[in-house]
C-alpha cells in the first residue's frame, strides 16, 4: 500500500483540517507481489475507507481502476465539526492485513462563513415579526381605549357619596 492521499475536490493540494460539508478525494495504491511479474496492481472490489470519529461518520467502498492499482472516492464530508481519521483497514484470507490511518480534524465554518438568512428559519423569523406587530397593536389599543362603563361609574360615584354625607 503507497499513495494515500486525500485532498479537496476542486485542489490538488493535501490539507491540514477540513471544513464541515467539504467534498474530499480519497485515494490509495495497493499492489501485490507476484513471483513472475513483481509488483502488480491489485484488483477487489471491497476495499473501503472510512471517515471516523468514535464510530464511522462516512463509509464507502472505494471504485478500482485495475490497470494501476488506485483506488479512489469522492467523500462528502459530515456535518459535525471535531477531530476525525481516515481509515483504511482490509482484512482477506491469505493476504496480509492492511491498515492504514491518518487524523484529520474537522472544523465549523468560521462566523462569516455562514448564510446571513437561513431559509429553514423563515418561519421563525416570521413569528417574531408577527409577535412584534401584534404587541405594537396591542399596545395602542390599550393606551388609546375609553371604556364607557368606568366612565359611568365614576359619575355616578360621586353623587352617592354627596348623598351620603348630607
Amino acid at each position: 500500500m503507497r499513495d494515500f492521499t486525500h485532498h479537496k475536490v476542486d485542489s490538488q493540494i493535501k490539507q491540514d483540517y477540513y471544513r464541515i460539508k467539504d467534498e474530499v478525494e480519497f485515494s490509495v495504491i495497493i499492489e501485490e507481489y507476484d513471483l513472475e511479474k513483481g509488483w502488480a496492481p491489485y484488483v477487489a472490489n471491497d476495499v473501503q475507507i472510512e471517515y471516523v470519529m468514535l464510530s464511522p461518520y462516512v463509509r464507502q467502498t472505494l471504485t478500482n481502476n485495475p490497470e494501476t492499482g488506485k483506488f479512489s472516492k469522492i467523500l462528502s464530508l459530515p456535518d459535525k465539526h471535531g477531530t476525525f481519521k481516515f481509515r483504511l483497514q482490509y482484512h482477506k484470507r491469505g493476504y496480509k492485513f492492511l491498515e492504514k490511518v491518518e487524523e484529520i480534524p474537522l472544523k465549523p465554518f468560521w462566523h462569516n462563513q455562514y448564510e446571513r438568512f437561513i431559509p429553514v428559519a423563515y418561519p421563525y423569523y416570521l413569528s417574531a415579526i408577527l409577535m412584534l406587530v401584534g404587541f405594537f397593536i396591542f399596545s395602542i389599543i390599550f393606551l388609546y381605549h375609553k371604556d364607557e362603563n368606568v366612565e359611568k361609574k365614576n359619575k355616578k360615584a360621586p353623587q352617592k357619596n354627596n348623598k351620603k354625607n348630607n
